[in-house]
This record gives structure tokens, C-alpha cells and sequence, in this order.
């Protein structure tokens, strides 16, 4: 029977390859992949706090959205904590979210238990805050309902927003030095050689940003103006821009508790509308503001929106889109409106701003007295630095 025959002894071909590296080379060899190797050791749980640490910032600005979603149904009013600090998880019934922290939307910290996502709320429930802490430089970061988000300086007491405000630093220009007279010698003079230092200048401090957001809070807060006679409605079920039938209206919305810092550079801002129909003509609208610091909500008076004072600020919103019933539309950018208001003296943080709204053609946009949830009357957003 034939046997296969089984050589322990080292071929040719292995004496050969052995023999064409040098031991030098044998050893270089070894210690990169010994340095790659510990990188690798050394990175992967790094990239993995990293992932950790973006997750949780995403999880967090969910729960915002939940929690501003319920205080849209509640009257302005956020989930209460009763005091004290509780875990995100808990709100989850309340919020409309799956009760299980194993479900996709009701989420817990990666690290949970040992790490868990926080709430407290004011004795008022008129404010909030959410924080979790970060693996990689160990620091806590939250989200407020006022719209600021980032490191917490100190523990939140009572639903408080202890987030850093960082001052825009202006850098001082540098002062020009003088070149020195040169030196008078008794022998052949030198010339001196000027060697002053030159100011250094400091790398101005990056400005803090947030955000702020909100619907329409009451029936007040919006209404129309008919420009044939002054004639006010505070009750309509839409906001027409701006034909509704045979006259033309002005339109006039309210958002109050606008809780964004004072100064505070006006970065972007809009107000999305809710179609009230399908609507394609021609529509043409200019976008004002009224230019007072704590503009009051709407009555029936004669004229109370166009009889109001009107800021120089403007923003066009020429040939717009066919509207869609039901559909949701942003206006342009009317961030300079909104900082023409802030920058009345009898402005500060927390007061309302009014937006009026005048133009030609027709769009029908839901309003407060619509009967539908919040989600369809005219939403304020305005994102800022400070």
C-alpha cells in the first residue's frame, strides 16, 4: 500500500526565505507591527467613547422634542419632577413613548445603569433641563428649555440651566512700536538694532449658540385685519395672506416667552404655516414686525394691527409655492425683523414678538382657533449666538 511519506526536516525553500531577511530587518519588522498593534488597542475604546458620546447627544435632543411636544398639548407646562432629579426613562409613558428602555425611542444612557439620562423641572414647570455625562473628558452636558446646550458649570438645582455664557471676546489690536534712535557712539557710530517684541494678539473665545421655539400660546395671539375698514377677527380658524373673499387682510401673530439672550446676535429665523387648503395663485407677502418691546396680544379695536408701530425691517416673500393642504411651509430667513425688535430698550428675554404680515394673493394658513392640536398653528424659530 503506498504511505505518504511525512519530512520533519526544513526544506530548501524555507533555509532560502529564513536566509533573505537580515535579523535587522527581522526586527524592525516586528516592532511596527507590535506599535500598530498597541494603536489599535489603544484607539478602539477612544472611537468607541467617542460613538458613545454622540449617541448620547442625539438621544438627548429627542427627548427635547418629546418633552416640548407634550408642553405643546399642556398649556405651555413641562413633565413635573416633583423636586427632585429623575430618569429620563420614567417620562417615557407620559411623553408617548414606548415604556420600555430596551424600545427604539424610549432610550437609557449606553452605559446604563451605572450612567443614566436626567430631567429635572422647576416648581413651575415652566422649564427644564436634561443632562447626561460624556465619557471622554468626564463632564456633563445638557439641554435646556430655553434652547441652550452644553457643559454644565454646576449641578442643576430646581430645573436651573447652569451652561457656561461665554463673552465674545474682542481682540485689542496690537500697538505699533517705534523704531529706536540709533545709538550715539564716541567711536564709529552702530546703528542700534531694534529689537522690540511685538504685542501678541489673543485668539478671540468662539461665541456660545442656541436656539429658541415655539407656537402660537393663545386665540389673541393671532388675527386680521380687514384693510377696507380696520375691522378686526381674532376667532378666524385660518390666517389668510392675504385675499379672504371680496377684501384684503393683515395679518398679525404674537409668540410670547421668547427666551433668548440679551444681546444676542440673530443668526437665522422663520416662522412655519400649515396649509389650511390648496392654494396656487400668484401670492406676493412682505414680512414686518412690530417695533415694540412688549407688544400686547390682539383685540377687536379698529385698526389693531396696522395701527400698531412697524419696523423698518423687512422681509420679502415673493412668488411662493403652491400650497398643499395640510402641508408645512417655512417663510425666508426674517432674522433681521427679529433683531430690529430686540434691539428696542423695551425689549428683554422672555417678552413677546409680533410678526405682521401684509402682501397680495392667497394663502390659508391654520390658526390657534383652528381646533386642531399645536403642531398647526404658526411655529416661531429663531437660532442665535451670544
Amino acid at each position: 500500500m503506498y504511505k505518504k511519506k511525512h519530512f520533519l526536516g526544513k526544506s530548501k525553500v524555507t533555509d532560502n526565505l529564513i536566509a533573505g531577511f537580515t535579523l535587522l530587518e527581522l526586527l524592525i519588522v516586528g516592532a511596527m507591527i507590535a506599535g500598530l498593534a498597541g494603536l489599535i488597542i489603544i484607539s478602539f475604546p477612544a472611537s468607541q467613547k467617542r460613538a458613545r458620546d454622540t449617541r448620547r447627544k442625539s438621544d438627548l435632543e429627542q427627548y427635547r422634542n418629546s418633552i416640548g411636544s407634550y408642553s405643546n398639548k399642556n398649556n405651555g407646562i413641562y413633565p413635573d419632577s416633583a423636586g427632585a432629579t429623575i430618569n429620563l426613562v420614567e417620562l417615557c409613558p407620559i411623553l408617548d413613548i414606548a415604556g420600555s428602555s430596551t424600545d427604539e425611542k424610549c432610550k437609557d444612557d449606553p452605559k446604563a445603569p451605572s450612567s443614566r439620562y436626567l430631567y429635572q423641572s422647576n416648581a413651575s414647570r415652566t422649564q427644564f433641563i436634561i443632562w447626561t455625562e460624556l465619557e471622554i473628558n468626564v463632564e456633563d452636558w445638557a439641554i435646556c428649555s430655553n434652547g441652550l446646550n452644553g457643559i454644565l458649570e454646576s449641578i442643576p438645582v430646581g430645573g436651573s440651566c447652569p451652561i457656561a455664557d461665554v463673552p465674545v471676546y474682542t481682540p485689542t489690536p496690537a500697538v505699533a512700536t517705534s523704531t529706536p534712535t540709533p545709538a550715539v557712539a564716541t567711536s564709529t557710530p552702530t546703528p542700534a538694532v531694534a529689537t522690540s517684541t511685538p504685542t501678541p494678539t489673543l485668539t478671540p473665545t468662539p461665541a456660545s449658540s442656541g436656539f429658541w421655539e415655539d407656537y402660537v400660546k393663545i386665540a389673541s395671539d393671532d388675527a386680521e385685519e380687514s384693510t377696507s375698514d380696520g375691522s378686526m377677527r381674532i376667532d378666524s380658524t385660518d390666517l389668510e395672506m392675504t385675499l379672504g373673499g371680496s377684501s384684503t387682510k393683515i395679518v398679525g401673530i404674537r409668540f410670547v416667552g421668547v427666551n433668548v439672550p440679551k444681546p444676542a446676535t440673530i443668526t437665522s429665523a422663520y416662522i412655519t404655516f400649515r396649509a389650511q387648503e390648496t392654494l396656487s395663485s400668484t401670492t406676493n407677502l412682505v414680512i414686518r414686525g412690530e417695533d415694540n418691546g412688549n407688544s400686547a396680544t390682539f383685540n377687536n379695536t379698529l385698526y389693531n394691527i396696522s395701527g400698531r408701530n412697524i419696523t423698518s425691517a423687512q422681509r420679502s416673500w415673493n412668488g411662493i409655492s403652491t400650497w398643499t393642504y395640510n402641508g408645512s411651509y417655512n417663510s425666508p430667513d426674517i432674522s433681521n425683523v427679529i433683531s430690529e425688535i430686540m434691539q428696542n430698550s423695551g425689549w428683554n428675554t422672555g417678552n413677546p414678538i409680533t410678526i405682521i404680515i401684509t402682501g397680495s394673493g392667497k394663502r390659508d394658513a391654520f390658526s390657534y382657533d383652528s381646533g386642531w392640536s399645536s403642531s398647526k398653528q404658526p411655529f416661531l424659530h429663531i437660532d442665535y449666538t451670544y
